[in-house]
C-alpha cells in the first residue's frame, strides 16, 4: 500500500453536505428510538419520591414531563439536521443517534425544571447558525450568533449557575479541567446514583456517557477547526463561561450541544478512513490495520490524550455518592408520607458510609414522631455529637425527653435550641419553662419565662407562666399525645 501523509486525507466530501439529500427518514428514525427510551425513563423516574413535585401531582399523565421529552426528541433532530448542513448525511444520522443514546439528556428531561427547554434552544439555534453559515450572508451569520449566545446564556442561568461559587484562580483552573471530565458534577443529588435508581437501563452499558462523546469531540473540534469554526469557537467561550461560574452536570449541558454534532462527524471520519482501506482489510488486516493507524498517528496521539484529560480522577467526586443518594431518597419519601420506606433509605444511607449531621437529625426526627423513642435519640446525639450547633437535633431531643418524662433534659435541650433559632427563642424559652415548672424547679423554670419576655415583651404564654411559678400553682395538664396507628 503506497504510503499516505495524514496531511493529504481527503477533507471535503464529493458532494456539498448542505446539497444532499436531507436524511429525513433516519433522522425521525433515530427520533424515535430516542421518544421510546426517554418514555421508558419517564415512566420509572415518575414513580421516585425526588419527581412527586407539588405543581405536577394533579397530572395524571405528567404533561410537563411528556412535553420535555418530546422537546429532548426535537433537540436530537436539530442536532442531526446541524450536522447534516455542516458535514453531509451521514454525519447528520451519526450525530442524531449518539445524541438519542446519550445518557444525561434522558437523565433531565424528566426533571421538571427549565433544563430541557434550555437545551432546545441551543440546539434550535445551532441549527440556524448552520444554516445561516451556509447562505454566506453575514447578517443572518450576526443574527444566528446572537441568539445562539442568548439562548446559552439563559440556559446557564436556568440550570443554576454561579450559585455558592468560589471564585479563585485556582478554582477556575480546575474548573476547566471538570468542565471536560467524564464524572457527572452533582448539583444537590448524585446524577449517576439517581439515575441508575430510576431506571435499569442506566445499570447497563447501553447509553452513551462523556466518556466516549468527550475526547472525540475535543479532537474533531481541532480538526474541523476550518470548516466548522463555529463549533470550536462555541467550545472554548462556553468552557470559559462554565468554569468562571461553576461546574455542574446541568450547567455543562450546553457543551453537548456542540460535542454531539462533533462526534457524530468523528465517526463519520472513522467510517470514511475504514471505507478507504477496506480492500486492504479484506486482504491483509493487520497490515491495513497497521497503515491505518500509521497515516492517522497524529490523530490517534491527540485522541490518547483527550482520552487522559475526560477520565482523569478527582478524588472525592469521581466515586458515585450512594450515600448523599439515599439520605436524599429518605427526605423525599418522608415528604410524601411514606415513613417506611425513609427509614429504609436512612438506614441505607448509613450503611453506604454517609456520616451527616443533618441526615441524623433527619432521621431521629422522623423516628421521634413514630414514637422510636430509643433509636431516635441514638441518631439525634450522634447528630448533635457531628454538629452542636444543629438546632432540628436538639429540638427533636427535647421531644423525645418529654415524651419519655425526662423532664429536666427535655428543658435543657429546648433551652439549647432557643439560642440555636432565634426566630423562635421566645417560644422554646417557653416550653423550656414549662418542662422545669413540671418537674417543679421553679428558679429555672421563672428564669426561662423572663428570658422569653426578654425576647418578645408581653409574650402571653410567658407572663402566664411566670404568674404560675410566683404563685405556685400547678402547671396546665399536657395534652395526652397517643403514638400513630401501624401502618
Amino acid at each position: 500500500m503506497p504510503a499516505a501523509r495524514e496531511d493529504a486525507e481527503p477533507e471535503l466530501p464529493a458532494a456539498s453536505p448542505g446539497w444532499e439529500p436531507f436524511p429525513r427518514g433516519e433522522l425521525l428514525l433515530a427520533c424515535a428510538l430516542a421518544l421510546i427510551l426517554r418514555l421508558l425513563y419517564l415512566a420509572g423516574a415518575v414513580k421516585s419520591p425526588l419527581f412527586a413535585h407539588a405543581s405536577l401531582a394533579a397530572h395524571a399523565v405528567h404533561v410537563p414531563r411528556l412535553i420535555q421529552a418530546l422537546l429532548d426528541v426535537a433537540s436530537v433532530f436539530l442536532l442531526g439536521a446541524a450536522a447534516h448542513v455542516m458535514w453531509g448525511r451521514r454525519a447528520g444520522i451519526l450525530t442524531a443517534e449518539i445524541a438519542a443514546l446519550y445518557g444525561p439528556l434522558l437523565y433531565f428531561q424528566a426533571e421538571p425544571l427549565p433544563v430541557t427547554p434550555g437545551f432546545f434552544l441551543i440546539a434550535l439555534f445551532f441549527y440556524l447558525a448552520a444554516r445561516a453559515d451556509r447562505s454566506g450572508s453575514n447578517a443572518r451569520r450576526v443574527a444566528a450568533g446572537v441568539l445562539l449566545a442568548l439562548a446559552t446564556f439563559l440556559a446557564l442561568r436556568w440550570n443554576g449557575a454561579g450559585a455558592g461559587v468560589e471564585h479563585s484562580p485556582l478554582r477556575f483552573l480546575e474548573n476547566l479541567i471538570l468542565a471536560w471530565n467524564r464524572r457527572e458534577v452533582p448539583c444537590g443529588v448524585d446524577q449517576r446514583f439517581l439515575a441508575a435508581h430510576n431506571s435499569p437501563m442506566f445499570r447497563q452499558p447501553l447509553l452513551l456517557s462523556f466518556a466516549f462523546v468527550g475526547p472525540i469531540a475535543l479532537v474533531v473540534a481541532w480538526k474541523e477547526r476550518r470548516r466548522a469554526p463555529l463549533l470550536g469557537s462555541y467550545l472554548s467561550f462556553v468552557t470559559l463561561a462554565i468554569a468562571s461560574i461553576g461546574v455542574c452536570d446541568r450547567t455543562r449541558l450546553p457543551l453537548l450541544a456542540a460535542a454531539l454534532p462533533l462526534a457524530g462527524r468523528g465517526i463519520d471520519r472513522l467510517l470514511a478512513a475504514l471505507a478507504r482501506e477496506s480492500e486492504g482489510i479484506r486482504t491483509s488486516p493487520a497490515a491495513a490495520l497497521g497503515e491505518l493507524a500509521r497515516v492517522h498517528a497524529r490523530t490517534l496521539v491527540a485522541l490518547g490524550c483527550a482520552v487522559l484529560l475526560v477520565t482523569a480522577p478527582f478524588p472525592g467526586i469521581q466515586r458515585t455518592k450512594s450515600g448523599e443518594g439515599w439520605a436524599a431518597l429518605g427526605r423525599a419519601y418522608e415528604e410524601s408520607g411514606d415513613e417506611v420506606q425513609s427509614l429504609r433509605a436512612y438506614a441505607e444511607a448509613e450503611r453506604q458510609g454517609l456520616r451527616s449531621a443533618d441526615t441524623y437529625a433527619s432521621w431521629g426526627t422522623l423516628e421521634q414522631r413514630l414514637r422510636l423513642g430509643g433509636e431516635a435519640e441514638k441518631h439525634l446525639l450522634l447528630a448533635v455529637g457531628l454538629d452542636p450547633g444543629n438546632a432540628a437535633a436538639h429540638l427533636a431531643l427535647a421531644d423525645v425527653y418529654l415524651d419519655r418524662g425526662t423532664l429536666a433534659q427535655a428543658a435543657q435541650e429546648y433551652e439549647v435550641s432557643a439560642g440555636l433559632v432565634p426566630a423562635r427563642a421566645a417560644e422554646l424559652y417557653v416550653q423550656a419553662g414549662e418542662a422545669y415548672e413540671e418537674a417543679r424547679d421553679l428558679d429555672r423554670a421563672a428564669s426561662m419565662f423572663r428570658r422569653a419576655l426578654d425576647k418578645r415583651p408581653g409574650y402571653e404564654p410567658a407572663r402566664r407562666g411566670l404568674e404560675r411559678v410566683r404563685k405556685g400553682s400547678p402547671p396546665e395538664p399536657p395534652v395526652k399525645m397517643f403514638p400513630p396507628l401501624a401502618r
